[in-house]
């Protein structure tokens, strides 16, 4: 058996480190998974080549488990660095390929670098998909529901580059129609740099401790106040005040109204804040009151709750069985939270991941919305549940969720439900579950 002592992730071309004690090797950038075969004699080490930077935002997606072999029947040193230099082209070329195949709906090209969703022209646009990344909203005054969300734009062309802004889009063209900051690059920003929407209002905070308040039709800054120290969460309200609650990582919490700019110290979240509880930060986007402070109240067969959602008097929960096998459920609740109906997320049990159901939903209109994996690296699924019933309404395919892109937040409304995941943001339709739009690009 040679020794392999250098190579390439056939997902993001990131040089693999190698362990030659393991034939498994995992993308540290990515996290994609690699198993190396190869027969041959040794052989010169290739020449060292600079640092790598990464093409993209390195937010890894869920291991794809993606395999590949390299083997060499040559007698010759030679012959086996360049069939093993062909072999890691074909790979990478191959691994994008396949992925843009199996998980677009838009064409060959969907998941190729460059290729994805709508972006402004000129301007390599990437979904910053952590957290909360999208507020539906109304931006341009037609009668389409839009969105302000948050994204980093890639720059190639010299030193790579990823900056970090906020911007209004179109609901009818999912083009953008303003855009705010830069809010600083990728790696110092991204932890620091939250949003909300309220009426017509956008607050973004920022690394700098600065909270933006800007008009949510044009994105022109209105006022900046001056904050303690770096947000840790940003919440609005689930009425129609027009104030925020900032939780601060010096933990002087505040809540600022947005038309005066003036601020008050408020340790523990107010009631009228959107989610609640430790589940704050797994409700990243939720519409709906999200939280899991009652996770040990309804009980029923064995299943332990994981969140609750609540919209006006509508009450459903996700949770999974325990002790036994972890498949994903949804369970609706009354007033007293006793169990009224109980479902089980996916559409065949057998064919998921199983596992706790951690945060991807929302509730509105009478329906819950959420998401589920599919074992064998086939990707992941939206769903929509009715809230009275149970009852299965649509079960699609989330675009490109088979490359390893799968569901990293969800916000739901009566018309739309909002879908990011690695570089991308799908919208659907509430109704049907169709796919209507996409923002960002690999």
């Amino acid at each position: 058996m040679s020794q392999l002592t250098a190579a390439t992730c056939a997902r993001c071309g990131a040089p693999l480190q190698l362990d030659p004690s393991t034939p498994k090797q995992i993308c540290s950038f990515c996290g994609n998974e690699h198993l190396f075969t190869a027969t041959a004699p040794p052989y010169s080490p290739p020449v060292a080549h600079p640092p790598y930077a990464p093409p993209f935002p390195p937010v890894p997606p869920p291991p794809t488990g993606t395999r590949a072999a390299l083997t060499s029947p040559g007698p010759s040193p030679n012959a086996f660095v360049l069939l093993g230099a062909s072999a890691f082209m074909m790979l990478l070329v191959g691994g994008i390929v396949a992925a843009s195949l199996a998980g677009s709906g838009h064409g060959s090209a969907a998941a190729l670098p460059g290729g994805g969703g709508i972006v402004p022209a000129g301007e390599r646009l990437q979904w910053s998909s952590t957290g909360t990344s999208v507020v539906p909203a109304r931006v341009d005054g037609d009668t389409i529901e839009d969105f302000v969300g948050r994204y980093v734009i890639l720059d190639l062309s010299g030193e790579t580059t990823q900056t970090l802004f906020v911007g209004g889009f179109s609901g009818a063209t999912f083009q953008r129609v303003w855009k705010a900051g830069p809010y600083g690059t990728l790696s110092e920003a991204a932890g620091s740099t939250h949003f909300t929407v309220v009426g017509d209002r956008v607050a973004v905070a920022d690394f700098r401790s600065t909270l933006h308040v800007l008009d949510v039709t044009t994105g022109k800054e209105l006022r900046r106040v001056r904050l303690s120290d770096r947000a840790r969460n940003i919440c609005s309200p689930l009425d129609t005040r027009k104030q925020v609650w900032i939780e601060l990582a010096d933990r002087n919490n505040q809540i600022v109204d947005l038309e005066s700019g003036k601020s008050e110290a408020a340790a523990t979240r107010p009631a009228w804040c959107r989610g609640g509880g430790d589940a704050f930060r797994s409700c990243a986007g939720t519409r709906a009151a999200c939280d899991d402070e009652d996770r040990s109240a309804p009980k029923r067969g064995g299943l332990r709750v994981d969140l609750i959602f609540t919209d006006g008097n509508t009450t459903v929960a996700t949770a999974h069985k325990e002790p036994g096998t972890a498949i994903p459920m949804a369970l609706g609740l009354d007033a007293k939270k006793n169990v009224t109906w109980t479902a089980a997320i996916p559409a065949d049990p057998a064919t998921t991941t199983g596992g706790m159901h951690d945060g991807a939903g929302d509730l509105a209109a009478g329906r819950f919305f959420t998401s589920y994996e599919l074992a064998g690296a086939q990707g992941s699924r939206l769903v929509s549940l009715d809230a009275k019933s149970g009852a299965r309404v649509w079960d699609v395919q989330v675009t490109r969720s088979e490359s390893g892109s799968g569901v990293e937040g969800l916000a739901a409304t009566a018309t739309r439900v909002y879908v990011p995941h690695w570089t991308w943001l799908d919208v659907h339709d509430a109704a049907s579950g169709k796919l209507l739009g996409t923002v960002g690009v690999w």
